[in-house]
């Protein structure tokens, strides 16, 4: 199958429910944390697939709709850090270990209304003019693609060139340097966007190099978590974020050892 034709369908798809996640979340007062996820996710990844095929699309709006697309995650990842941040404070073993500090209870309190206030920041994005604008020039470009004729073995051969380049970055020091891990981490997303795409097209190998990869990814994400929001808690001097730092810098450190000594994504 040709490049255009699987490019066609995960656009058209991606319209879809983009089109059916703002139909369904427009009624809500404060759009939901999931819908908000998933908008992410495929603006994120309609962008990188754009970019990733910069050179084979033809079409002159693609780079103007890829600028919309970043444009409109973008709006979307203050409510989805504020989501993760709750989310990683509420985890079983972290809520464990801080729930006889003292002002627990108050900090959590204050973090759940801080996670609404920032999805209900979002109120209306779905009716807004950068929605419609964007999602209408995603339609049109849909309607208009085309590539040249290059074919889903040159796409795979593509995948795993990038895949070579990013086990060669995988190292102790990079895991342990926040801004480093970050920069793997961008450029394994980037792979598994297009990985995502063209998954049917794609030999079982691949495939199955591909799903260590998703894996080590969702290890990596972790980590980066904790590198983000413990530095966000340590410029707040008071006892109970001092506290809850120490303790996310400690399961950092743990979770490193833990992939390097588990994960095989390097072999």
């Amino acid at each position: 199958m040709s490049t255009r034709l699987i490019l066609q369908k995960v656009f058209r798809s991606a319209s879809k429910r983009l089109d059916a996640l703002a139909r369904d979340d427009t009624a809500k007062r404060i759009p939901a944390a999931d819908a908000i996820h998933e908008t992410r996710t495929l603006t994120r990844q309609c962008a990188a697939l754009l970019r990733t095929f910069r050179d084979e699309l033809e079409e002159t709006n693609a780079e103007e709709l890829r600028r919309k697309l970043q444009k409109l995650s973008k709006a979307f990842g203050t409510s989805r850090d504020a989501t993760i941040r709750l989310a990683l404070f509420k985890k079983n073993k972290i809520a464990g270990a801080m729930k006889d500090a003292r002002g627990w209870r108050e900090f959590l309190r204050d973090e759940i209304r801080a996670e609404r206030a920032a999805r209900a920041a979002l109120a209306g994005i779905w009716t807004s003019p950068p929605w419609i604008e964007t999602t209408a020039a995603l339609r049109d470009f849909v309607a208009s693609i085309a590539a040249k004729n290059e074919t889903a073995a040159s796409v795979e051969k593509k995948i795993e060139r990038r895949m070579k380049k990013a086990r060669r970055r995988i190292s102790r020091r990079v895991l342990n340097d926040a801004s480093d891990l970050h920069e793997l981490r961008k450029r394994l997303r980037q792979i598994r966007y297009l990985a995502d795409a063209f998954a049917p097209s794609l030999s079982a190998k691949t495939n199955r190099a591909l799903t260590a990869l998703r894996e080590f990814e969702g290890g990596l994400g972790k980590l980066h978590d904790c590198d983000v929001i413990a530095a966000q808690l340590e410029t707040d001097p008071s006892e109970i974020t001092r506290h809850l730092a120490r303790e996310l810098r400690r399961r950092r450190k743990t979770n490193t050892a833990r992939l390097l000594r588990d994960w095989n994504f390097r072999r």
